[in-house]
């Protein structure tokens, strides 16, 4: 049986053995797929950055698009106001220079609204003197003298004619 003593030594150290080796093949296998593992990370980090890196570059093109876009929408409202604004001054001087025709007219009707209440304050004075026959009736002898002066000739009329009964 000393050969069952040395027999279970060998054995027993032939166990450790592939004991050994498994493990040895495990930390292999682990060390490989850890590697395989890194590589891995290592490929999707380098693929995100790039993916990360295009989508900033695309970000940065259509902000670049857009703002000029912005700026252009706001150059052509620019313009508009100011036209807008060219357009309201215009107006508001049509209406300025209106306004001012307006008031001159305005003065301009007062004062021959004032001359025509005059010429009626002096029409009723002249009223007032004709209301008398006496002096209408001499105030229209001479209008009609000066009238026949100037349309006829002087012999052919004769100033306060005198009647039969000697009355003129």
């Amino acid at each position: 049986m000393p050969e069952g003593p040395l027999m279970v030594l060998v054995l027993a150290a032939l166990g450790l053995l592939v004991a050994l080796a498994a493990a040895f093949a495990i930390i292999s296998a682990s060390r490989a797929r850890r590697a395989s593992i890194s590589a891995e990370i290592s490929s999707i980090r380098s693929e995100l950055q790039d993916s990360i890196s295009q989508s900033v570059r695309h970000i940065n093109s259509q902000l670049s698009m857009l703002s000029g876009q912005v700026a252009e929408e706001l150059s052509a409202v620019t313009a508009q106001m100011s036209a807008s604004s060219g357009q309201m001054n215009s107006r508001m001087d049509n209406s300025h220079r209106t306004v001012s025709e307006i008031r001159q007219a305005l003065g301009e009707l007062s004062k021959a609204t004032e001359q025509v209440y005059e010429v009626g304050r002096s029409i009723s004075g002249l009223e007032k003197v004709l209301s008398a026959p006496k002096a209408r009736g001499g105030l229209g002898e001479l209008f009609l003298s000066e009238l026949l002066s100037e349309c006829l000739p002087s012999k052919r009329f004769e100033f306060q004619y005198g009647f039969r009964d000697g009355a003129r």
